[in-house]
């Protein structure tokens, strides 16, 4: 591992010396540490000067409940330099959803610190000098006026990661109906039309389309009955039911639990651009890299991609702790493989101190080419959401929603426990998504009321209920990541006229275009790489395809399918992007068109089945696999080991939880 280069010596005095004569608290790392004249001698800042090892350091993970829907998350550490005789702190904060320049208050044991205030996407971050016996066991906590927001014990730095539960309880809990309608509502037109709108031909036809059959038969396919059953099937009803039902207004008071849970792996991703790297870099070159946090938080797993590098790869690496728009030292160095296009696979011990930083989001992936030595592409490691992940371990899990009784039943992947929780009720319909960035699928019903749109979302970081208004009761109800910030927005599609209508997470702004007519089916995912869920519609009448490209603003059109395929979506071929394909229920077979020019038919199905494509295996491909309502099974093609399970989960009727 290589060491991070610091300031030491002089120099430190005489930057900090600056500071103090321009204001004690100013821009540092292109955010500002706000402060009044009250305070200017307590809360000096100071350059970063730490070493990565854990002698004499003291951090804290921040966790604390969410905040209109999203969780905030954060990270703190302190150092007493016994050679220079100065306290150090430094404090870190991310996805506060409050406005921007809110000041937030930093106490340690009750004291006061300093101050920091909320800047873009609700980032912030504060360097103090404090005068203070901070000491393992010492409470830090983030306020915004007498509101506890945020929350942590300092511990001793060392290997392994710290378990407990966080000291405090939430102040409010979103038990009730949301006190206001936001500003915008898609309940009428939007205001602009896109200048591409899918309403004709597209102008050309690819070289292979799946209008007849696969060339090919698969030696394995699921057109008979599992070999074994499960322990554990929903056939009958759950033993317990949740405090939160959405079936009138939520009742109770909600309890702020840890996110994740200790003693299960935790699964962080970074999607790789040019326009991530400071300064920026004008580059076609796009990567995705994965990092898997082992349950006892003592190892990481590093997989990924790269493609279309400038020139040939010559460095990468995971570089901490620093924020977006920040530069910090590698922490990890991932190697070179060479090329312009290549894979990642790593395994690397981790202190206690490069665990909190990863989960506090403080870690950025970076890969360098010839042309481009100190980055080409990069990407901050989010705790970010894989679709159908419901415990946060990377992996997506066998799960389902009842309509009879509006219960959830999953199986959880990391410990093949199963869980059940009742949350809607018939007519209800279920979402797949992470809606408060804490790695975990949540619990989310659409319910149509009274002609609207009503979502209630059960968040797994704190167990709270929000219910929000959005969209009408006839709208198709979907959670993707519109504004990249990895976090599921609330959005709909409208057939009636082919609108969408997103509320953007990162700063609740409205996101509304025209895009597609009557008929066609919403099939949204990211299909050019850059974080963002891409607009997509398959026109069913036709077979086609049209995919916005929220990277460029432009479009692609394709013809793939026929009329009575079922459009889905996932990486089949492990690049990053989503790519294009279908499944054909008169023969079962998969027709898949991957995002690197590559043709893939499949047989694997039977008319009747399911598709629900995931990633069930922990790898970066997607797994084709099918849910059999007539027998309830499931039945999962794993990429990793070209291996099929079967797995008997679920009744006719039930509806299983996809991607799509």
């Amino acid at each position: 591992m290589n060491k991070k280069i610091y300031f030491r010596g002089p120099w430190i005095y005489i930057i900090a010396a600056l500071c103090l004569v321009i204001g004690s608290v100013g821009p540092l790392f292109g955010y500002l540490n706000a402060a009044s004249s009250s305070y200017e001698s307590e809360a000096a800042t100071v350059m970063f000067d730490d070493d990565d090892d854990c002698e004499d350091k003291l951090f804290a993970t921040l966790t604390g409940p969410t905040i209109g829907g999203q969780m905030p998350r954060g990270f703190a550490q302190f150092k007493l330099d016994n050679d220079e005789g100065q306290n150090r702190l430094k404090v870190f904060v991310r996805f506060v959803n409050l406005s921007e320049d809110t000041m937030l208050d930093v106490y340690v044991d009750g004291t006061f610190v300093g101050h920091i205030a909320v800047r873009e996407n609700g980032n912030s971050h504060g360097f103090f000098d404090p005068d203070l016996n901070i000491s393992a066991g010492s409470v830090i906590e983030v306020r915004n006026g007498s509101t506890v927001i945020l929350s942590g014990t300092f511990h001793e730095c060392e290997e392994g990661t710290p378990t407990g539960t966080p000291s405090g309880t939430p102040t409010s809990s979103a038990t009730g109906t949301p006190s206001a309608t936001p500003s915008h509502s898609p309940t009428c037109e939007p205001s602009e039309t896109p200048e591409h709108s899918p309403t004709g031909t597209p102008s050309a036809t690819p070289t292979h389309s799946p209008t007849g059959n696969a060339s090919g038969t698969p030696t394995h396919s699921p057109t008979g009955t599992p070999s074994g059953t499960p322990t554990h099937s929903p056939t009958g009803t759950p033993s317990g039911t949740p405090t939160h039902s959405p079936t009138g207004t939520p009742t109770g008071s909600a309890t702020a639990t840890p996110s994740p849970s200790p003693g299960q792996p935790r699964m962080f991703t970074a999607v790789l651009r040019g326009s991530n790297v400071e300064p920026s870099v004008q580059t076609n070159a796009r990567g995705f890299v994965g990092v898997q946090l082992s349950a006892d938080g003592t190892e990481i797993r590093v997989f990924g991609t790269f493609v279309n590098l400038s020139s040939s790869q010559t460095a990468a690496s995971i570089n901490c702790p620093a924020l977006p728009g920040q530069n910090a030292s590698v922490t990890f160095d991932l190697g070179t493989v060479g090329g312009t296009t290549g894979h990642i696979n790593r395994t690397f011990s981790i202190t206690s101190l490069e665990a909190a930083e990863l989960q506090s989001g403080l870690c950025y992936v970076v890969i360098g080419s010839e042309n481009n030595t100190s980055g080409e592409i990069r990407g901050q490691l989010l705790n970010r959401y894989m679709h159908g992940d419901m415990d946060g371990d990377g992996k997506a899990d066998i799960s389902l929603f009842r309509p009879s009784d509006g219960t959830w039943y999953y199986l959880k992947s990391s410990d093949s426990g199963f869980a059940a929780g009742q949350f809607g009720t018939a007519g209800d319909r279920p979402i797949a998504g992470d809606f408060d960035g804490d790695g975990r699928g949540e619990l989310a019903v659409f319910r149509s009321l009274g002609g609207s749109g009503i979502w209630y979302v059960h968040n797994s970081s704190d167990n709270s209920v929000a219910v929000r208004q959005w969209g009408l009761g006839t709208d198709v109800p979907m959670a993707g990541d519109f504004d990249g910030d990895g976090i599921s927005d609330l959005a709909v599609f409208r057939p009636s006229d082919g609108n969408w209508y997103a509320s953007r997470s990162s700063n609740g702004t409205l996101m509304a275009m025209h895009w597609g007519q009557a008929g066609d089916v919403a099939v949204s995912g990211d299909y050019d790489g850059d974080g963002i869920s891409d607009a997509a519609v398959f026109r069913p009448s036709t077979g086609a395809w049209y995919v916005n490209r929220s990277s460029d603003g432009q479009f692609t059109a394709l013809q793939w399918g026929l009329e009575g395929d079922k459009p889905v979506t996932g990486d089949f071929d492990d690049d990053g992007l989503a790519d294009i394909a279908v499944f054909r229920p008169s023969d079962g077979n998969w027709y898949i068109n991957g995002s690197r020019g590559t043709f893939l038919s499949v047989h694997f199905g039977t008319s009747g089945d399911i598709p629900v494509p995931g990633r069930f295996d922990g790898d970066d491909k997607t797994d084709i696999a099918v849910f059999r309502p007539s027998e309830g099974n499931w039945y999962i093609l794993k990429s990793q080991t070209s291996s099929i399970t079967a797995t008997n989960f679920g009744l006719n009727g039930d509806v299983p939880i996809v991607n799509y």
